[in-house]
């Protein structure tokens, strides 16, 4: 099983459900940003039976940015666990990048997308990581600060597994 397998199951769906169901605001649907991402060929599931890429929904325009190389570690069991986060942010907060992963014994990258709603960052296995008509799998949700240098978030496999992630 691979990492993400591991350590991001794809039963999250609650999560997605409630990061998306703020009622203050209107929410807007975004398609994803034009990159590689966007071009993985992933249908959008559900209704009508027209394909084409997920929606990601910001609700909340954004109030920080996501943009750039965030690094951070958290202990696993045996094992320290080195993140890099690579992130673009569109100024209507939708986000796409990916994320890199290493231990003393594996190392490991995937794709992600996500939103940014006022100061919260929201990060789904990207559209490469899914197959055709899945939901998206949410996998890190964090706080970006005012001052958009630092993430306090976490994984959110069974748990969730903290870690701060500091602009590079």
């Amino acid at each position: 099983m691979s990492f993400t397998g591991k350590v991001f199951p794809l039963t999250i769906v609650a999560v997605l459900l409630a990061a998306c169901s703020e009622g203050s605001s209107p929410t807007q649907l975004h398609p994803l940003p034009t990159s590689a991402l966007a071009s993985k060929g992933v249908s959008g599931g559900g209704g009508g039976g027209g394909g084409g890429a997920p929606q990601l929904v910001v609700t909340t325009p954004p109030t920080v940015n996501a943009t750039g190389t965030w690094v951070g570690t958290t202990d696993g069991p045996d094992v320290t666990h080195t993140y890099t986060f690579f992130l673009t942010q569109s100024g209507k907060g939708t986000v796409s990048g990916s994320v890199s992963m290493k231990t003393p014994f594996e190392t490991g990258a995937w794709l992600v997308i996500g939103t940014v709603n006022a100061d919260t960052l929201m990060l789904y296995d990207g559209p490469g990581t899914v197959s055709a008509g899945a939901q998206l799998s949410p996998f890190y949700r964090g706080i970006v600060s005012s001052s958009s240098s630092r993430i306090a978030g976490e994984f959110l496999a069974a748990g969730g597994s903290p870690v701060i992630l500091l602009k590079q």
